[in-house]
C-alpha cells in the first residue's frame, strides 16, 4: 500500500499553500519598468517611470533624477532605477524590477498649467514691488545726488496659479555689495497661505556727477582740472568707489594707468606728496606750553595727514609724525 507524503501527493497539501503564498507575494511586488514616459514637471520620480505605480505607492514620490529641458529626451537604465529602490529602502521591489533595460524620458510642455499660471500672477505689478522695496532701501545708502537705476537680468519661475498677497524682498543680501550684477532672494505670500521663495537677478547700477578723464593719465602723474570734466554718467559700481575730493584736484595724482574716458575711482586716485622722501623739513612737539622746532630727513614720502618716519638730524634718532599741509610734521608717539 502507498503511503502519501506529508508535503505531496493528490490532494491539497502544505507545499501547496506556501508556494500559493510565495506567488501572490512576487506578483505584489513585481514592478515593471515603462519604455518610455512624458513629464512636465523638473524632476522624474518613480511612480511616471513604474507601471504598477498608484497615487497610494509609498515610494511613488521618490526623485529619480531632475527632468531633460523641455523637448529634450534623456534614458534611465533599470539598473539606477534598481539602485533608487535600494537606497529608499525598497528591497524587495528593487529584487523584483522587470521591464526593459532602460525608459527614455521626454520633457514636454506643460501649457495647462504656464496659462493658468500666467493669468493669474502680474508680472509687472510683482517686479515693481521687488524694485521699489530695493531702491527705498538703497536709498539710505548712498550719497546724496546719485539715483538707482536697477535692471531686471532674469525673470525666476514660479510655479504657482495663485495669486500673490504680499512680496518681501530679503533685504541682507546688500550688507556687503550693493552695485553690479546681484542675485536677490524674495518671498512671496501666496492668497491661500503658501510660501515661495524666489530669485531675482538684478543689475544695480547708479547715475550721478562724476570726475572723468579727458585725456591719458600715467602713474604717478598729478591730476589737472582741464584734463578733467564732471559729467553725468550711469555707472555699475557703487557711488562711495568714484572719485569725490577732499581737497583741490591739484593735491592728486594717479595711482595707477588711467585711459581717456575713465571715470575716476578712489582706487586709482591718491593725494601727492608734498615732500618726498630725502627733503628736508620740520618736526615741531610739545613740551608742557614750549613748541619745540626739529629739523628732520623725510624717510619716506611725506603726504597729506599721513604717518611717517623721519630722522632728527641732530641726533641721528628716528622719529615720526602726522604730515600737515605746509608740510611740517606734527610728533607723535
Amino acid at each position: 500500500m502507498l503511503r502519501h507524503n506529508v508535503w505531496t501527493g493528490h490532494i491539497p497539501r502544505p507545499i501547496w499553500v506556501v508556494g500559493l503564498v510565495f506567488v501572490l507575494v512576487l506578483s505584489a511586488f513585481g514592478l515593471t519598468l515603462k519604455d518610455e514616459v512624458e513629464v512636465t514637471c523638473d524632476q522624474i520620480y518613480l511612480k511616471d517611470i513604474i507601471e504598477e505605480a498608484r497615487e497610494d505607492s509609498s515610494w511613488g514620490e521618490i526623485s529619480v533624477l531632475p527632468s531633460p529641458s523641455i523637448g529634450s529626451k534623456r534614458s534611465i537604465y533599470k539598473s539606477f532605477v534598481v539602485t533608487v529602490f535600494r537606497q529608499n529602502g525598497y528591497f524587495t521591489e528593487a529584487a523584483n524590477l522587470t521591464g526593459p533595460n532602460k525608459v527614455d524620458v521626454k520633457r514636454e510642455l506643460d501649457t495647462t498649467q504656464n496659462l493658468e499660471v500666467s493669468r493669474q500672477i502680474d508680472y509687472e505689478r510683482l517686479w515693481s514691488e521687488v524694485s521699489q522695496q530695493i531702491s527705498a532701501y538703497l536709498d539710505g545708502l548712498i550719497p546724496e545726488g546719485f539715483k538707482i537705476r536697477i535692471t531686471l537680468e532674469s525673470f525666476p519661475k514660479i510655479n504657482s496659479s495663485k495669486n500673490i498677497a504680499t512680496v518681501n524682498v530679503d533685504l541682507s543680501v546688500f550688507r556687503n555689495s550693493h552695485s553690479g550684477r546681484m542675485i536677490v532672494p524674495v518671498q512671496l505670500l501666496l492668497e491661500d497661505g503658501g510660501n515661495r521663495r524666489v530669485l531675482f537677478s538684478v543689475n544695480i547700477g547708479y547715475e550721478g556727477e562724476v570726475f572723468v578723464a579727458k585725456k591719458d593719465f600715467r602713474p604717478r602723474e598729478k591730476l589737472d582740472g582741464l584734463r578733467l570734466s564732471r559729467e553725468i554718467r550711469t555707472f555699475s559700481s557703487s557711488p562711495y568707489d568714484c572719485f569725490l575730493p577732499e581737497y583741490e584736484i591739484g593735491k592728486y595724482q594717479s595711482k595707477s594707468y588711467i585711459r581717456a574716458g575713465d571715470i575716476l575711482l578712489t582706487n586709482n586716485i591718491e593725494l601727492s606728496p608734498i615732500k618726498n622722501r630725502g627733503e628736508i623739513t620740520k618736526l615741531y612737539y610739545q613740551i608742557g606750553t614750549i613748541t619745540v622746532e626739529v629739523t628732520v630727513q623725510l624717510l619716506e614720502d611725506a603726504v597729506l595727514g599721513k604717518l611717517v618716519k623721519a630722522k632728527n638730524l641732530s641726533s641721528d634718532k628716528e622719529l615720526q609724525g602726522i604730515v600737515q599741509l605746509d608740510g611740517t610734521l606734527v610728533f607723535s608717539l
